[in-house]
């Protein structure tokens, strides 16, 4: 006879599986979206309007002296000679207006002293537009002012350059703290996520060491007991509620010749009466 045991999955215990399972899926989904953020950071910081900012300035002094060096080489009217000047005037003015008119000036130059500097490297630059325009005798004679005016944007120009370069350096001190912050967190949330994870397989695993030994200790209780019951000299039937006999012990097959008749269902009638050739029941 087998005697089935029951068995349990306290509540407690199921409280905490979902709760760890929920704490690790918020965990990771918040570590996905986290990763995400790093990422368009990353790809913000590389395609940056910004980070011209420091080699624009540093241009503006470059083509500085080398305006002043073709006026130097200035040596008379000669036309290619003029056209040099010109050359580099243009590319000079070009990039002064530029970096004025940009919006990294505005952004960043505009906000600091450095626009008075661009002021004043406007106002020198203006000063020169006759003149650089004018006929070809004419630029070569206004040669000494113009080298003179020139060379009055070098401290301007230098000044500028210097605050775009603390400007791109606070910047990317800034951004480095963002990201940095940005990963710190990415670090904590994946440590919580392998904690949560940590915890439930913990959990699991007592879980089923407590009931792998409830589930043997269960088995040795059903053994004794359906040793108990085979071995009774009590007849023992367990009858469902339908009537039908759903198991027997040892002695209950001997007395009622149950052996051979337990593999179709049986009605409890059927066992403790008999019926006469008239239909009619009978003890057996």
């Amino acid at each position: 006879m087998h005697v089935p045991f029951p068995r349990r999955f306290p509540g407690r215990n199921k409280v905490f599986v979902v709760l760890l399972s929920l704490f690790a899926a918020g965990c990771m989904l918040a570590a996905v979206l986290q990763t995400s953020r790093v990422f368009v950071q990353l790809d913000d910081y590389r395609s940056a309007s910004q980070d011209n900012l420091h080699w624009t300035t540093s241009r503006l002094e470059v083509d500085q002296l080398k305006f002043l060096a073709s006026l130097r080489a200035l040596t008379g009217p000669e036309p290619e000679l003029v056209d040099a000047v010109r050359r580099q005037f243009d590319i000079l003015y070009s990039r002064a207006t530029a970096l004025r008119d940009g919006r990294v000036y505005r952004e960043v130059l505009a906000q600091d002293i450095a626009h008075a500097d661009m002021d004043r490297v406007t106002e020198l630059l203006a000063t020169m537009v006759p003149i650089i325009d004018g006929d070809q005798s004419n630029v070569f004679k206004e040669r000494a002012r113009l080298i003179q005016l020139g060379t009055r944007m070098a401290d301007p120009i230098r000044n500028i350059a210097a605050r775009g370069l603390a400007a791109d350096a606070q910047r990317s001190d800034s951004e480095r703290a963002a990201l940095t912050a940005k990963i710190l967190s990415l670090a904590i949330l994946i440590l919580m996520m392998l904690a949560a994870l940590s915890s439930l397989l913990l959990l699991l695993w007592r879980l089923y060491r407590n009931y792998r030994t409830e589930a043997e200790q269960n088995k040795s209780k059903s053994n004794r007991l359906a040793t108990i019951l085979n071995t009774s000299q009590d007849a023992v039937m367990v009858v469902g509620a339908d009537g039908l006999i759903g198991d027997t012990n040892a002695r209950a097959n001997d007395l009622l010749a149950l052996s051979d008749r337990l593999t179709t269902k049986i009605e409890l009638g059927d066992v403790l009466f008999c019926k006469g050739d008239d239909g009619t029941l009978t003890g057996c």
